[in-house]
């Protein structure tokens, strides 16, 4: 009973919290275009959250004094990263491991943590030869993501890098939402 509970409550806090960011030929930004999504969180003070997001990213990251960059003032984090293996690499026969660099920035207030767009700096595939994905398409022998007219080649890669920080973002929400493990 208890673990369908939790699975409930989880299911509401991903649906009630549910940051939209989309992929475009500019990059990603949100379903409304602010380019950012707040979440309210409820009775956390600044200090809550940051000591909170801190302790997410410090269990979601090989090296996180390497990946993150924090305010001394406790009100912003960015995230430099690398998502290793997110999506294969589109139009291959050998479809090989596709690996991200973003820089994503969440800033933290009394009661709100706000999601900035994450900016895509680079996405390559690692195999005999380094085959790198644009999001829009250069020139018709190199990949991208989006034609340069904006029409979408590789739908399914678009939808994974979405769902790669929609998932994010539900998950850093959740676990700031989620009290459970803060009695051990």
């Amino acid at each position: 009973m208890k673990r369908i509970f939790t699975v409930a409550l989880l299911a509401f806090i991903a649906l009630s919290a549910k940051a939209q960011f989309v992929l475009t030929p500019e990059g990603l930004t949100t379903e409304d275009e602010k380019g950012y999504y707040v979440v309210e969180i409820a009775d956390k003070s600044q200090a809550d959250i940051f000591n909170a997001l801190e302790t997410w990213v410090g269990g979601h990251f090989v090296s996180p004094n390497d990946v993150v960059s924090k305010s001394s003032a406790g009100n912003q984090i960015t995230i430099n990263a690398i998502a290793a293996g997110f999506s294969k690499m589109p139009g291959r026969a050998i479809k090989m491991p596709l690996d991200m660099n973003f820089t994503w920035q969440i800033l933290i207030k009394d009661g709100r943590i706000r999601f900035n767009a994450p900016s895509i700096n680079s996405m390559e595939a690692k195999g005999n030869t380094v085959q790198t994905l644009h999001i829009v398409r250069p020139s018709a022998v190199q990949d991208g993501i989006f034609k340069k007219d904006g029409k979408v080649i590789y739908e399914k890669t678009k939808a994974d890098i979405e769902q790669f920080f929609n998932g994010l973002v539900t998950d850093i929400v959740a676990s700031l939402k989620d009290n459970s493990d803060n009695e051990w």
